[in-house]
């Protein structure tokens, strides 16, 4: 241990670090920080925590808990604004509103009981309005076929395939997972009736998603009604082109849905963002949402940037509020805080009452928190280099129970040592540094949002 070191901190993802740094997961969801390997970090960590193995592992389990539901609140926070963004649109399209509203965001600042709970509620709400999204979409896909149909067969009896009711339960059918095909009559024994090519053309296009893209749909009607010819072999063939059609358009639904959903995701990670570049992100990102533009590779390496960012500058502020604490625990208090021109945490100044000639120098800078004992006050004299090296044991005796509190609560601590205890000449004096020794402050409550 180094009295006037650098401990080298790292914070590992997954764990109580991110967890209790409030919009911390949100930034690691976003940019697909939760990874297996941390968890493997942290249980290596255990290990090397005999002692204590029991509660540490109780505790990452409530810790495991807590995350898998706020992710689950996190993923359905995205599901609840991209439904959001459809039925807004089908509403401005048709006048039909919705049967019921859609939950607001849960905020990640309450107790895993009721987190589960709003989820609960909130997929009742999203599966209500799911199955009317799929309505509206069986209506306009029928709606569309109906066109087809008149256009290409002015004055014949529209199929029954074709109303709202029928696509609607060829969409449920085409929803559920298909069992392996089995043979298909060849194309040559199959009449070139109406009903059976109507019925084969509003089959391929009932596996159009609910979420299908207007001009998508638009361009379906257009080969349906191609499809729809009395000639048996022109018919084959354009219901093969029917088929890549409808294919291709369920793969870009599905893509834009995946995109729409990633970037409300990133959205609730930049909640709070005000300034100029977070404001841009927030309507970029919310143009995606509506399906008014793409999430282009440069778009969404800029919002994971500032995510990634988000999320260092929230395990950056809970470390600094873990080592308070913890070094509040152990008799020290923080006599000055000197915050940077840049915003970051700066220097920290740590005293104790029964240190009246010394203080600690604590700097956290990214990963690493540089530790240095000094003196307030000048003194020469062998007593006061006694009383240089105690202090400078007892600093480096104290950061250990420091390092073992840290990594109860997920934060595995190394260190890389510079200068032993009484390796320097002298302890360097800082004038005017620490303030006198005063009345104990109360330590401040960290947020921990999650169960303890």
């Amino acid at each position: 241990m180094s009295a006037a070191g650098i401990y080298e901190v790292g914070v590992l993802l997954g764990g109580a670090v991110v967890l209790a740094a409030g919009g911390t997961v949100l930034a690691a969801r976003a940019a697909g920080a939760l990874t297996e390997a941390a968890g493997g970090a942290m249980a290596s960590l255990g290990e090397r925590l005999e002692a204590g193995q029991a509660e540490w592992q109780r505790r990452q389990d409530c810790n495991s808990e807590w995350e898998s539901a706020a992710l689950r609140v996190i993923d359905r926070n995205a599901r609840i604004a991209v439904l959001a963004a459809e039925c807004a649109a089908v509403t401005a399209g048709t006048g039909r509103a919705a049967p019921r509203s859609l939950p607001g965001p849960m905020r990640l600042a309450c107790e895993i009981d009721d987190l589960a709970a709003w989820c609960a509620s909130a997929d009742e709400a999203i599966a209500e309005v799911e199955s009317w999204l799929a309505e509206a979409a069986a209506i306009e896909i029928g709606r569309h076929l109906a066109e087809a149909w008149r256009i290409v067969r002015p004055g014949e009896a529209q199929p029954e395939i074709f109303s709202a009711e029928k696509v609607a339960e060829a969409m449920r059918a085409a929803a559920k997972p298909r069992a392996k095909p089995g043979a298909r009559p060849a194309a040559s024994s199959r009449a070139a009736d109406p009903e059976s090519l109507s019925a084969d053309v509003a089959r391929i296009v009932a596996r159009l998603p609910a979420d299908v893209a207007a001009e998508d749909l638009t361009a379906i009607r257009r080969a349906a009604e191609k499809a729809l010819v009395r000639d048996l072999g022109e018919a084959r063939t354009r219901l093969a082109d029917l088929r890549q059609r409808v294919d291709v358009a369920d793969t870009r639904a599905a893509t834009q849905r995946s995109d729409a959903e990633d970037a409300a995701v990133m959205l609730q990670a930049l909640a709070d963002a005000a300034d100029q570049e977070g404001a841009a992100l927030k309507q970029e990102l919310s143009d995606v949402v509506a399906r008014r533009r793409a999430l282009d590779p440069a778009l969404r390496a800029r919002a994971l940037d500032r995510c990634a960012r988000i999320q260092a500058a929230a395990e950056q502020a809970y470390l600094r509020e873990a080592v308070l604490a913890a070094a509040d625990d152990l008799g020290f208090e923080v006599s000055a805080d000197v915050t940077t021109l840049t915003g970051a945490n700066g220097r920290l100044e740590l005293s104790r009452d029964d240190w009246p000639e010394h203080a600690v120098a604590l700097v956290l800078d990214g990963g690493e928190l540089r530790s240095m004992v000094f003196r307030t006050e000048q003194r020469d004299g062998q007593d006061a280099r006694r009383v240089d090296l105690e202090r400078e044991q007892d600093w480096c005796d104290a950061f250990e129970e420091v390092r073992e509190r840290l990594a109860g609560d997920g934060v595995q601590v190394g260190t890389r040592m510079e200068l032993r205890p009484g390796e320097r000449d002298q302890v360097p004096v800082t004038k005017g540094g620490a303030a006198p020794a005063r009345a104990r402050r109360k330590p401040k409550a960290r947020e921990r949002e999650k169960p303890q």
